[in-house]
């Protein structure tokens, strides 16, 4: 493996060029009721995976650009001097990337903190209850009800804890919201979303990322609703499963409409209940109620997922200068075997002689690069290809 500035371009390249894709698959109706929750999986993890290592791997093809990126490469390398500091402009660019996506990622931080802090403050006084669903096996999880209008969430990374409003208390709805947010727990969901959240502060310049974070979140939900489905089992729950996201985003709407000020909470460290925009609670919606097959199809999705990694790595392009100051004083050794390319012996010294021309000493007669190629002894009074130190 190997990093680069041409193996982070191409895998950006191929990052855009898979949430395009995904685009398309989750916004076009006849491609997004084509395909199961675990596909809508193994695409996230094949980007993720391609996010987190933009290396060059030994499988790699590399393909060589003769006009775009040579200019480009050059540009790049332009010394630029700054009080005295002396750097080329990609360097000049890294610095500014890092210590921007340094200032992204306290900026993040610290809102996050603020999150949780106002939250938390809410918990003084309540007595939290435990939810444990009938034949789980995992510990219970506490449950705070709060009084505030906002979607059921989950927060927290080693002790995660469920926090519902308290319009939720005596309604049906309730028992949907305990175990959609409880099977966010279960998979781990928080710990995705810190995860994209650090890779979309690193990453902040580059639009795709931020279009890929907003596709996770619903395939998240997607996946845990499915669950949700599996938990019920097919029948008329199913359906009230979904008035109930219906019903809860309804409630949150009206009580938005009428206050000046909604006192709800962006669920910046949580998997919430009820997504706010409208357009994803229609797709989770429609996913549901389109019967899409449950079963996981583990095969079919490793092979799919291994097909679109090696894909994904399968190509790196990089910058090939046919007249260039770097390629000056090098020669290429005829396969041919021409008469003009042979090794000149003086003394107990080695010279190489392509072509007729002299590029200077061998260090190692042995180099596999040289075999093959006939010995001369320096005749008397050759003045052709006499080397010069």
């Amino acid at each position: 493996m190997q990093f680069s500035l041409f193996s982070l371009f191409i895998s950006l390249t191929m990052v855009f060029i898979l949430v395009v894709l995904f685009h398309l698959i989750l916004n076009n109706s006849v491609l997004f009721k084509s395909f199961r929750v675990d596909f809508l999986l193994a695409f996230c993890v094949v980007l993720v995976l391609r996010i987190l290592f933009p290396l060059e791997f030994r499988s790699t093809h590399t393909l060589f650009s003769t006009k775009a990126l040579p200019v480009i490469y050059t540009w790049l390398r332009q010394p630029v001097s700054l009080g005295g500091i002396h750097l080329t402009l990609i360097q000049l660019l890294l610095v500014l990337w890092i210590v921007s996506a340094a200032c992204y990622l306290l900026v993040w931080t610290v809102k996050q903190l603020v999150t949780v802090g106002r939250i938390r403050k809410l918990f003084k006084g309540v007595t939290p209850e435990q939810y444990q669903p009938a034949g789980a096996s995992a510990r219970p999880v506490k449950v705070y009800d709060i009084e505030r209008e906002f979607s059921p969430f989950m927060m927290g990374y080693f002790r995660p804890v469920i926090v519902i409003p308290r319009f939720l208390r005596d309604s049906p709805d309730l028992p949907f919201a305990l175990y959609h947010e409880w099977r966010h727990i279960r998979n781990k969901d928080a710990w995705v979303k810190l995860l994209m959240g650090l890779i979309s502060c690193v990453y902040w310049w580059f639009p795709p990322i931020h279009w890929f974070e907003k596709q996770l979140m619903l395939v998240l939900e997607i996946h845990v609703d499915t669950q949700v489905q599996r938990h019920l089992g097919n029948g008329e729950k199913d359906y009230r499963y979904a008035e109930s996201l219906i019903d809860v985003s309804r409630h949150l709407n009206q009580h938005t409409a009428n206050q000046k000020h909604a006192s709800s909470f962006p669920p910046n460290l949580s998997s919430a209940f009820v997504i706010d925009e409208k357009a994803t609670l229609t797709k989770r919606i429609k996913f549901l109620l389109e019967k899409h097959p449950i079963k996981h199809t583990r095969i079919l999705t490793l092979l799919f997922t291994v097909a679109l990694m090696y894909t994904a790595t399968a190509v790196i392009v990089v910058p090939y200068y046919t007249d260039s100051e770097l390629i000056k004083g090098t020669g290429v050794i005829s396969e041919d075997g021409k008469a003009e390319d042979y090794i000149l012996k003086r003394g107990p010294t080695y010279y190489l002689i392509l072509d007729g021309k002299n590029y200077g000493r061998i260090t190692n007669i042995h180099d596999e690069a040289v075999n093959g190629l006939e010995i001369r002894e320096e005749e008397e009074n050759d003045d052709k290809n006499a080397p010069t130190e």
